[in-house]
């Protein structure tokens, strides 16, 4: 009578737990292989995409010195610059070798701006990002004689309440609104500028977040200057219009925004139809790659000397400043003050006497 001998099973179940570590320890391996590559993709996805944004910036710089040097020479000519908003077809290679551009920035790496479109005459003026007490100007040409003006404005900083009554007496600290636009506009007849005609056909008025009325007349009187007006808004986002002007197509706009930082765009119309704007802006819209990405960017240029002037340079308090503009001549002429009292030109800015 032979006796049964029991297996030995201790083997088979290191074998097991061998197999199950090693399928254990695979997936963990191809866990950070696919960890690793996504990391890659994604560092070189950020790469490219910061290489296009640069390629359209690069686009954005070399037409904005276009515009600013070779302004008067490219401004008709609408096959290659737009002229219009209802053209909006890319620059091409042709179109970029006329102008003297180079779209190409690596091509190793295939690093180019590949899109470019160029509007001289825009549907609005736009500003954007314009800090509290600073100062845009802008000098424009209108397609018909303006006699209506849109301006909204919207916070920059996700303010989105109103004013209120207590406006103006609120504090900048508690201000929780889109800010104050004072908004200057002046007709002017496009070929000479008398002092005493700035000063009678300039219109001022003060727009501020509001849920109330938010049109307003033009008024070159002295007594409708520096209205309040309580501009339309929902959600950060604010309007309000300036009606009656009085037709003309050459147009100075000047703009201080106060409280909060803000972007303003102004559109127009002429008899309710909508006008467009040429001579103080152009709207360049470009796109760049970099391999199989692309960024795309939009921007309003001032077009002229518009923005030359500095913020104040028509304001002071407590302080003398002296800024010339003479008759039949709209550039502006500094005069330096001088240490002596001048009887001759009756030198106001003197405080020593």
């Amino acid at each position: 009578m032979f006796k049964s001998k029991k297996l030995n099973q201790e083997g088979f179940a290191s074998l097991i737990i061998g197999l199950v570590l090693v399928t254990v320890m695979a997936l963990i391996t191809v866990g950070f292989a696919a960890l690793t590559r996504h990391e890659q993709q994604q560092s070189l996805s950020k790469e490219l995409s910061t290489q296009a944004y640069y390629a359209a910036e690069s686009g954005i710089n070399d037409i904005t010195h276009l515009i600013k040097t070779n302004y008067a020479s490219i401004s008709g000519n609408s096959t290659v610059i737009s002229n219009n908003n209802n053209q909006n077809n890319c620059l091409t290679t042709s179109d970029f070798a006329s102008l003297g551009l180079s779209p190409t920035i690596n091509a190793a790496n295939g690093v180019q701006y590949t899109c470019a479109i160029v509007h001289l005459q825009t549907d609005t003026l736009d500003e954007t990002g314009i800090l509290p007490d600073t100062a845009r100007t802008v000098v424009t040409d209108t397609s018909a004689g303006l006699t209506d003006l849109k301006i909204n404005w919207n916070t920059a900083d996700s303010q989105t309440g109103t004013a209120g009554s207590g406006f103006p007496y609120a504090s900048a600290s508690t201000w929780n609104a889109p800010g104050v636009v004072q908004l200057s506009v002046t007709p002017l007849d496009g070929t000479t500028e008398k002092r005493t005609d700035l000063i009678n056909k300039t219109f001022t008025v003060y727009l501020y977040p509001s849920s109330g009325s938010n049109t307003v007349p033009y008024s070159a009187a002295a007594s409708g200057q520096g209205k309040i007006v309580g501009g339309s808004c929902s959600n950060g986002y604010c309007s309000a219009n300036i009606s009656g002007l009085p037709g003309g197509t050459h147009y100075l706009v000047h703009m201080l925004m106060q409280y909060d930082k803000s972007d303003v765009h102004i559109s127009g119309s002429s008899g309710g139809t909508a006008i467009k704007f040429s001579g103080g802006q152009a709207q360049i819209d470009v796109t760049g790659q970099a391999r199989n990405v692309f960024k795309r960017l939009k921007v309003s240029i001032p077009i002229g000397q518009g923005n030359d002037l500095a913020n104040y340079a028509l304001e002071a308090q407590n302080i003398c400043k002296r800024l010339e503009l003479t008759d039949n001549n709209t550039q502006p002429v500094i005069i330096a003050p001088t240490p002596d009292y001048d009887t001759v030109n009756n030198d106001s800015c003197d405080i020593l006497n």
